[in-house]
């Protein structure tokens, strides 16, 4: 299967959650790329439906800072079902889990390096 062609199947997978918003630049993305981040595997997952993941991806992109893909993902929520009301209430804890575990990070991450420097 050439890479067009697994961008195809992808594009076929979001087609009926996501309808006209599904975009039609997949393949123009790379070739050599398997998927668009393993789209088909994991948009058909049966263990938890269409709408969860839908309202997942809008809070993942919005905690990456993903801003066209958000509002891909937010157009493809509301498709499958997720009311405004959810899509806000995701961003804000995605968000700020994100950036406060980014902080966090930021902050511990170079305490043994400069603890070692101050040291010696």
């Amino acid at each position: 299967m050439t890479g067009s062609e697994r961008w195809q199947r992808c594009r076929a997978l979001a087609q009926p959650s996501f309808g006209d918003d599904a975009p039609d630049d997949w393949p123009g993305i790379g070739d050599d790329l398997p998927e668009p981040a393993g789209f088909s595997a994991i948009w058909s997952r049966p263990r938890i439906g269409v709408r969860d993941r839908a309202l997942l991806a809008v809070g993942m992109t919005a905690a990456i800072g993903a801003v066209p893909r958000r509002a891909w993902d937010s157009c493809g929520a509301l498709r499958v079902g997720v009311t405004r009301t959810e899509i806000h209430e995701a961003v804000i804890p995605a968000v700020g889990c994100a950036r406060l575990s980014a902080a966090w990070d930021a902050t511990r991450t170079p305490r043994p390096v400069l603890d070692a420097r101050q040291a010696g």
